[in-house]
């Protein structure tokens, strides 16, 4: 295997190199600690001249085999970013031209040098422009590899790049308004209420959160549930929709939960319930309040683990979005104990109401308007 030169790249100022009650700088600690070929000084001449002739005399003693080497990265203003960087990145491309093409293992001290400085290594080492490690020494932990794996930092792009990046944004947000606004026109209205109704939507659509539709029969309870899963997140999933009323109490976990052939005389075949059919979408119960109460906690404990475990089948996990709606009053069925309690909370944790077509005004010649226009509504 090829052997892999060894470089050291680092500021110097006044603590760096002089003995302190017998104790070595920061950079001589890293030579003490690791082993290098060559150190590449980076000082301002004016300033640390002694310092780095100090650095010089004490390597070719202890260090004999290491090579050490000046940059002047003079600038007027040592915690002017403006100047830092372009300084440090020069400094940086005349140290890759001088090592050419041969394999190196760079690291860089972020020690020596003003806070300017540190976030300067850190933005040329992002940025692709010098491939290094990046090392830290203290007298309180010694000397560390900062481990950021860069994955915390935005990778550094060009102007270009940004530009074509920004136009694309604009590109895909219009078109996400227009599908927002074409969704928006199946509730048809201009009636604060329905106003009201729209903005709700609008700031739920996002969330993976439990909407529970109240209102009367006809009011477009469905339309909304709808209108949530299509300009939401799971936009791509299916949507299930199920009118809890319309479901016997003694094939309620099967349609629900699904169930596996030969589970029960009549199960001929393998059978996805509603749950499983709705993984990754959403599931809209419609007339949730019809829910018998002797279901319900299996149905709490599903919307509790994510888990549902079809008849004769494993248990199995479901990603699902809860949407529910009801024409009944759910807090005085939880107060009748004919709802649970429990349950109610895991349903409603956002609430949209419909007012009926009788309290909605002029909303009713648009929605007449509607239907003579189209026949097939």
């Amino acid at each position: 295997m090829e052997y892999m030169k060894k470089i050291l790249i680092t500021f110097i100022g006044n603590a760096d190199c002089q003995l302190d009650n017998g104790r070595e700088g920061p950079i001589l600690g890293i030579l003490k600690q690791l082993d290098f070929d060559q150190l590449y000084i980076l000082y301002d001449k004016e300033k640390y001249l002694p310092h780095a002739s100090n650095i010089l005399l004490y390597c070719r003693k202890y260090y004999p085999r290491l090579q050490v080497s000046y940059k002047d990265a003079l600038v007027q203003n040592p915690s002017d970013y403006s100047l830092v960087y372009p300084a440090m990145l020069d400094t940086v491309n005349q140290i890759l031209v001088e090592e050419g093409k041969q394999d190196v293992e760079y690291a860089v001290s972020v020690t020596s040098g003003t806070p300017v400085m540190h976030a300067c290594w850190l933005l040329i080492v992002q940025s692709g422009q010098l491939k290094a490690r990046l090392i830290q020494s203290s007298r309180e932990e010694g000397i560390r590899e900062i481990d950021l794996s860069l994955d915390d930092f935005p990778q550094i792009t060009s102007q270009n790049q940004l530009k074509l990046r920004l136009t694309r944004y604009e590109r895909d947000n219009k078109a996400l308004r227009r599908q927002f606004r074409e969704s928006m026109a199946e509730l048809i209205g201009e009636d604060e209420s329905i106003r009201r109704v729209r903005d709700k939507i609008a700031s739920l659509c996002e969330y993976d959160i439990a909407v529970f539709i109240s209102g009367e029969s006809g009011t477009g309870k469905e339309v909304v549930a709808k209108l949530l899963h299509f300009t939401g997140n799971r936009k791509q999933g299916p949507f299930i929709a199920v009118n809890c009323g319309s479901i016997s109490e003694n094939l309620f976990e099967s349609e629900f939960f699904g169930h596996k052939k030969g589970s029960f005389t009549s199960a001929i075949s393998d059978h996805e319930g509603f749950f499983s059919q709705a993984d990754g979408g959403t599931l809209f119960l419609d007339e949730v309040g019809e829910l018998p109460l002797s279901q319900q906690v299996k149905f709490l404990r599903v919307l509790e683990t994510g888990m549902i475990q079809p008849l004769g089948g494993k248990p199995k996990k479901v990603n699902v979005q809860i949407i529910t709606a009801s024409n009944k009053d759910l807090p005085k069925k939880v107060r009748e104990g004919s709802f649970r309690e429990e349950l109610f909370y895991r349903i409603v944790q956002e609430e949209i109401r419909l007012s009926p077509l009788r309290e909605r005004g002029m909303d009713i010649i648009l929605l007449a308007r509607h239907f003579l226009a189209d026949p097939d509504p």
